[in-house]
């Protein structure tokens, strides 16, 4: 990316997955039982959520500690000038929510399917999800603040400021109620 157009275009693609996070992130914070229901009150909606948050965690990780997979159209962090890379949000390896959040998200393995404990590959808690997701956000919040003070997403078009919009209120209600 060179030109400030791309810029801004990357940024908005940065704040859409902020805003699908935190909007999956409510759902489940905002679910009936939480943090974990008994299996008659399961909610697949809730479960779908959980199951996104988890994959948006995932690449936000990779997008703040600069990990581009060696593919050369990958955006991360650094290519925003004046950023950084940021310190994974994950539990630091091995804990069994670190292998499990990368187990579980990265392929369909059979650790996942079992989902035993002994291997790491037990799904987080609603609460440990949140917590995790809401470290993350906070991240984003200071990468779009490196991005404002360069003028990058701030002539955002009429859907990112639609993101901006849901971003901001969801991220409101998540700090307001905590994981």
């Amino acid at each position: 990316m060179s030109t400030a157009r791309d810029l801004d275009d990357g940024f908005r693609r940065i704040l859409y997955d902020a805003m699908v996070l935190s909007a999956s992130l409510r759902a489940v914070r905002s679910c009936i039982g939480y943090p974990k229901p008994s299996a008659a009150e399961i909610d697949g909606n809730v479960e779908a959520h959980h199951m996104n948050a988890l994959i948006q965690i995932r690449s936000l990780d990779d997008f703040f500690i600069g990990r581009d997979h060696g593919r050369p159209d990958t955006i991360v962090v650094t290519n925003f000038p004046g950023s950084s890379s940021q310190p994974s949000c994950l539990p630091p390896n091995p804990s069994a929510q670190y292998r499990s959040t990368h187990t579980f998200v990265a392929h369909k393995s059979w650790d996942a399917v079992a989902k035993d404990p002994s291997v790491g590959a037990g799904q987080l808690s609603k609460s440990e999800l949140v917590r995790i997701g809401l470290a993350l956000l906070d991240g984003f919040d200071r990468f779009w603040s490196v991005c404002r003070a360069k003028n990058i997403g701030v002539l955002l078009n009429p859907y990112a400021q639609a993101y901006r919009s849901i971003y901001e209120s969801n991220i409101a209600y998540l700090h307001k109620e905590g994981p």
